[in-house]
């Protein structure tokens, strides 16, 4: 299976988590550092869980 698929949604979903998040703090007039760190955690997060969702689903069509 490929490491790299043609349709990357984790990285896709983690980025618009990510300007999200910083959206959202700065309209709540957050400091910087506590925007970075949120939307930081926020995008990995939802990147990763997206991804691995994904591969699951991926996998599950494979087997059909």
């Amino acid at each position: 299976m490929d490491d790299h698929p043609n349709q990357p949604w984790g990285r896709f979903s983690g980025l618009l988590a990510a300007a999200a998040a910083m959206l959202i703090g700065v309209l709540r007039n957050l400091n910087p550092d506590v925007i970075l760190v949120r939307s930081i955690i926020a995008g990995i997060a939802v990147g990763t869980v997206v991804n691995v969702l994904s591969q699951v689903l991926r996998r599950i069509a494979e087997d059909d």
